[in-house]
């Protein structure tokens, strides 16, 4: 795996866990019918879009076909991560 793009998943993943206690504060401090709850919420789809993404990069993918599967749910995020990694470093362990 390339280690830049794996460190960045790691990050984003990281920064949708931090949006789930703050969908929560927001909430409850705002209310349920309030235009600040979204924020969050919109703030962990994308760390979660980054992260699939740059995993995908990090596996010497297209990034766009990490997206891709993040459509399809769990099944999408199992196909990614079960995919072969192809990217330079992977090859170089292979051949020693």
């Amino acid at each position: 795996m390339i280690e830049h793009h794996e460190k960045t998943a790691k990050y984003a993943l990281l920064g949708s866990l931090v949006c789930i206690p703050l969908i929560s504060l927001t909430t409850y401090l705002a209310g349920e019918g309030s235009k600040l709850v979204g924020f969050p919420a919109y703030a962990m789809v994308l760390c979660w879009y980054v992260a699939a993404f740059q995993y995908a990069k990090a596996k010497g993918r297209s990034g766009i076909l990490g997206i891709f599967l993040l459509c399809f749910n769990v099944i999408g995020l199992i196909i990614l991560v079960s995919l072969e990694d192809q990217s330079e470093n992977s090859r170089t362990r292979r051949r020693r």
